[in-house]
């Protein structure tokens, strides 16, 4: 049995299980998989990095750190975020013999610790076994899109923990495997398969694809870093850790907004309280030690405690 470490948001480590070495391979859906390239709808866009009020003050935060002549081109976290929002799945329609894609949104709050999360195991079990008898029918031959890796990038998707590319080859394998039709597959993201990311899960996809970090870190391991404890040392990319209560979550600056008093920055994060992959703007009311008081925007937001550290 391959085994993991699950470095969830709620700050305990778990383990779990990729890959079930005993199931049977249930069957594969009898319905005709029949593409319809031109009913083919589109999923929703989530937050775009080109919004104006978000990206201007991204774009306006960034020359003011490093210089007009000098704009970091590295991707930002709403623009990352913006990746799951717009996942570009590719498929082959026999139909027409050509190639199509549709695009999905990743977005929902995925905790596989959340008992309606977990019915998505046997989704799982499904893509990774057909995946495996795929490769065992080609008996060492090459396949196209499809690859003994894959198993792995699909379990990591169904625990909340996946980045836009294993999504992308998760959901063309739900296609390939007649478990979704282009038409529908937003559907079975939010609804069959429930595939989305936690707070941990994005935080660290999205820290590796920048190369600050090699390998998942748990949520007390980013505690540990550097801590702020005033308000002109929050940077850009700092991450905020929430403080008490019995389940811990993490969210990433995206930027500080520049000139606003008091302190204003946008967070990106992915949380059950905010339905899934959000941006949001936080104001900070007070600071103690290092302890931070925050005011998460929106009507009927209350403030949190949170710790802000440098990665």
């Amino acid at each position: 049995m391959s085994i993991i470490n699950h470095r969830g948001p709620i700050g305990i480590d778990d383990h779990f299980s990729l890959l079930e070495p005993d199931f049977t391979d249930p069957p594969l859906d009898v319905t005709a998989f029949l593409y319809h390239g031109t009913d083919v709808t589109p999923g929703p866009r989530g937050i775009s990095a080109t919004d104006s009020s978000v990206e201007i003050e991204r774009h306006f935060s960034q020359q003011v750190a490093m210089g007009t002549t000098q704009i970091s081109q590295r991707i930002s976290p709403v623009e990352f975020a913006d990746l799951f929002h717009n996942t570009q799945v590719d498929y082959f329609n026999p139909r027409t013999g050509m190639a199509n894609s549709v695009t999905i949104d990743v977005h929902i709050y995925n905790n596989n610790g959340i008992p309606e999360r977990r019915a998505n195991m046997a989704e799982k079990s499904a893509l990774v076994s057909s995946v495996r008898r795929e490769l065992r029918r080609a008996d060492g031959l090459g396949l196209i899109d499809v690859e003994e890796s894959h198993k792995v990038q699909i379990a990591h998707c169904f625990f909340g923990k996946g980045n836009p590319d294993e999504f992308r080859v998760t959901l063309m394998h739900a296609l390939r495997y007649n478990r979704a039709t282009p038409a529908n597959l937003q559907r079975y993201c939010d609804r069959n398969a429930k595939l989305g990311v936690d707070c941990s899960g994005f935080v660290n996809t999205y820290f590796k694809r920048i190369g600050k970090i090699s390998i998942d870190k748990h949520i007390n391991e980013y505690e540990r870093g550097t801590l702020r404890s005033a308000e002109d040392e929050i940077r850009d990319l700092d991450v905020l850790i929430w403080q008490g209560g019995s389940s811990r979550h993490i969210a990433v600056i995206d930027h500080v907004i520049p000139g606003s008093n008091p302190l204003r920055m946008v967070v990106v994060e992915s949380s059950g309280s905010k339905g899934g992959l959000a941006t949001s703007k936080y104001t900070v009311r007070s600071v103690s030690g290092q302890i931070f008081r925050v005011h998460r925007g929106g009507p009927g937001r209350g403030t949190s405690r949170v710790k802000i550290a440098q990665v």
